[in-house]
């Protein structure tokens, strides 16, 4: 890969300033250096005058004694060529004898040595010997050896960074260029090859950056798909919560009247054959959108402690019938098993769904394999588990002997209407609600297939380890509903005209308004005693959350259930009932409903 000149600022901006930092060394190194050399140039005229002193004064005292001037000439030049002598001049009584050389006011060290012969035994003075030494050459001479320094310095410095520069541009900043250039070009959706530097040599902090870079691409990838399949679940969650709750009230009234027809009896089989069609299409539109909304997150979920092999050993029944005879189901439970906390008609649908799955991908006779296990997840582990966090899990699987899926296909199983049955054979969206359920209690999902291998479905469920909670309730039968009155509060007519039909059925004598206002005068009539009150969440007027303490203030002993089509989040935003309010959600059956009154006139009991 080229380089370009003008993206090395790093190592541009490292070679200025280390230069300038060499640099600014090795000024102080050379001014430290000529105070050194300028010491040992000074110290070097004391030994400029001890030597005068040894070899000159004993010849030019004999010429001074015997007035030989061309002998006192010649001795003032041979001083005068000494280092850093200026001016030599030889003294009588103050009267200069001979002289060579100029004088200097400044910067000078003169010194005067006595001259002397010995004559009868004292000493005899004959003059003086005059010498100034001249300290600026020893100035200059120390500046210019720290200036011959500081240039070879300078000049092996300048070698030396160039020769880093280079080599930094080639082992560091052509790979920081082209993992920029790779990082401008990367797009998360597409990539499928890692970053990679062409290195001479590995195991450099660069490559340690290339691997926690690769790391991080890796978690962005799962984290985009993850964003796009909730950005899927957003789009058809605000369509099926659009369409879910006029769907849902229509959805009720055909399975009421179609059960109701079912337990009145009909005149022939074919008729009977005929409802009970009708009951099966009307059931599977209501599992549509319960999976519509299960997955998107606006379903009402309920979480309780439960234990996923009791659950899966009370499912298996009907499990069996699911996937038919020529279809082995093998149940593989854990031994003891931890609990986890989640809705259970969830694990139902994650089981119904996963075998459905399975069933679908076996040719012929085959098998499928239930297990569950306690499992420890750690750092290493959770890398190749999609969304899954170190800790404790209790893992689902679902496996089976069927014709397995290539890569390509896993990468789509759990988006949306993704199918690969045919037209008309497959709804797409099994797969999704079980990535639905699965992230809404804080789980993981791991695939393993091949084609022709089968596939394994692998669903890790957090261990429960809080405080004791209550366990899924049991269902109450419809013997144990105890009659009384009901006032009945819905604005759909439709709504209203079956569920009372199936209310006085059962020996309810029903009150029926339809709206607030109508509820709120009948409860204001003397010696009206309600039971139970059955209204709707959300009306034109008023909303249940405001309705039903006007109603209470007049019938203080009544229990309240309340029931709606719309999804979990326009509830909780409009209907503002509380989370303590008993619900049942539309379309349900004449037999749901009897029974969610016989536990609410229970519980008050």
């Amino acid at each position: 890969m080229s380089i370009n000149p003008s993206r090395n600022r790093i190592g541009k901006r490292l070679f200025r300033q280390a230069v300038l930092l060499a640099l600014a060394l090795s000024v102080v190194f050379s001014a430290l250096l000529t105070v050194i050399e300028y010491r040992r140039a000074a110290n070097s005229l004391n030994n400029t005058v001890e030597l005068l002193q040894k070899s000159q004064l004993a010849g030019i005292t004999a010429a001074l004694w015997s007035y030989d001037r061309q002998q006192i000439t010649a001795q003032i030049e041979g001083i005068r060529h000494y280092p850093y002598i200026g001016y030599v001049a030889i003294l009588n009584q103050d009267k200069v004898i001979g002289e060579s050389g100029t004088r200097r006011e400044r910067y000078v060290d003169a010194r005067t040595m006595p001259l002397s012969v010995e004559y009868n035994g004292r000493q005899v003075p004959v003059g003086s010997l005059y010498i100034e030494m001249d300290r600026l050459s020893v100035v200059r001479q120390a500046l210019a050896t720290a200036a011959v320094t500081l240039a070879g310095q300078t000049a092996i410095i300048m070698l030396v960074m160039i020769f880093a520069f280079m080599l930094f541009e080639r082992q560091v900043t052509r790979h920081l260029v082209a993992a920029s250039s790779y990082f401008t070009s990367l797009d998360i959706a597409r990539v499928k090859h890692p970053l990679s530097l062409d290195k001479p040599h590995n195991g450099d902090e660069i490559d340690e950056l290339v691997d926690a870079f690769n790391q991080m691409r890796e978690y962005l990838s799962v984290a985009y798909q993850q964003l796009n399949q909730a950005q899927k679940l957003e789009a058809v969650g605000r369509l099926a919560g659009g369409v879910a709750h006029d769907y849902n009230n229509k959805l009720t009234v055909i399975l009421g009247y179609a059960q109701l027809l079912r337990h009145s009896g009909v005149g022939s089989e074919e008729n009977a054959e005929q409802i009970e069609e009708i009951i099966r299409a009307a059931e599977h539109s209501r599992d549509i959108t319960s999976q519509l909304l299960a997955f998107a997150r606006n379903q009402k979920v309920e979480p309780v402690l439960v234990d996923l092999n009791r659950l899966i050993s009370r499912a298996q029944k009907s499990l069996v019938r699911l996937i038919g005879e020529d279809i082995n189901l093998t149940l593989k439970p854990g031994d003891d098993l931890w609990p986890v906390r989640m809705d259970p008609t969830q694990v139902d649908q994650l089981l119904m769904n996963l075998v459905l799955n399975a069933r679908d991908a076996i040719v012929g006779n085959g098998s499928v394999t239930v297990g569950t296990e306690n499992v420890v997840l750690d750092g290493a582990a959770c890398g190749k588990i999609p969304g899954a966090v170190a800790g404790e899990y209790v893992r689902l699987t679902v496996s089976d002997t069927g014709s397995g899926m290539d890569r390509e296909t896993m990468e789509h199983i759990f988006e949306p209407f993704f199918s690969t049955k045919e037209l008309g054979k497959g709804t797409g969206l099994g797969l999704a609600m079980v990535y639905g359920i699965v992230q809404q209690n804080g789980g993981a999902l791991a695939v393993e297939s091949e084609p022709g291998k089968g596939a394994v479905f692998s669903i890790y469920l957090p261990r429960f380890c809080g405080e004791e909670m209550a366990g899924e309730p049991s269902p109450v039968s419809r013997s144990v509903a105890p009659c009384g009155t009901v006032l009945l509060v819905d604005d759909d007519e439709a709504i209203r005209q079956i569920t009372a039909h199936i209310l006085r059925q059962s020996g309810f004598t029903v009150l029926v308004a339809q709206g607030p206002e109508e509820a709120i005068g009948i409860c204001r009539r003397p010696g009206t005693a309600i039971d139970l009150i059955l209204t709707d969440v959300i009306m034109p007027t008023m909303n249940a959350g405001e309705m039903i303490p006007i109603l209470m203030g007049h019938q203080p002993e009544a229990k309240v259930l309340c029931m709606s089509g719309y999804t979990a989040d326009i509830i909780e935003r409009r209907g503002k009932i509380g989370d303590d309010v008993p619900f049942v959600q539309k379309p349900f059956s004449p037999d749901k409903l009897l029974q969610e009154i016989g536990r609410v006139m229970v519980a008050g009991n």
